[in-house]
């Protein structure tokens, strides 16, 4: 009678231990944009958080496509068994349909779990407009082990594109000063190079 009952509770704590090992977080979407003021152009990057597990998904980006439209994209495969489709199913939406003949491994994510599946350039073509909006979406999100189809949560993200030009601007001022005092602690350790050769040099000649 012990030895069924040890078996019994040997094969729940095996059951649950299985179950815990596939117990993937539930993705997250999160997007992130940059600004080129000068050519009118806005690059948004479109990122999973906790992407691991994740066997298939049809993701969504959607725009203003009257402030900008788009002018080019690029897929991102995150690990080899990934496939990535971009196509548009709207005017103002794209379709970013994400395939894995396995899922999605921890190896294959960043060091932060997250990985970007794909890039889009957009040019403003408003003038007038003062800011723009992107938002990701997920028609389905299915998971290891089984397909289990989880809910993911829509990521929005509001670009000024005063402020992104003003933080460029900083940016941009940011990298000069550190060039410059790049520049002149070089100049300075040659000097000191140099004052120090000669001392030698001069040292050398008196003996």
């Amino acid at each position: 009678m012990k030895k069924i009952v040890s078996l019994v509770i040997c094969i729940v704590m095996l059951s649950v231990t299985c179950i815990t090992a596939f117990a993937w977080e539930t993705p997250q979407l999160k997007l992130s944009a940059a600004y080129n003021e000068k050519e009118q152009e806005i690059t948004v990057e479109y990122r999973v958080l906790d992407f691991a597990g994740t066997e298939s998904a049809d993701f969504r980006l959607k725009y203003d496509s009257a402030v900008v439209e788009l002018t080019d994209y690029e897929a991102n495969k995150p690990d080899g068994n990934s496939f990535v489709e971009i196509g548009t199913t709207e005017a103002d939406k794209i379709s970013i349909q994400y395939i894995n003949m396995y899922y999605m491994s921890e190896e294959g994510c960043e060091e932060d779990g997250s990985a970007v599946i794909a890039t889009f350039t957009f040019k403003v073509i408003d003038e007038a407009a003062l800011e723009t909006v992107f938002i990701a979406t997920a028609d389905s999100c299915n998971m290891d082990p089984d397909s289990k189809e989880v809910t993911v949560k829509r990521d929005t993200l509001k670009l000024n594109f005063a402020e992104a030009a003003s933080e460029n601007a900083q940016e941009s001022v940011f990298e000069n000063e550190n060039m410059k005092k790049a520049i002149f602690g070089a100049v300075v350790a040659f000097v000191i190079f140099v004052a120090v050769l000669v001392g030698i040099v001069v040292k050398y000649r008196k003996q």
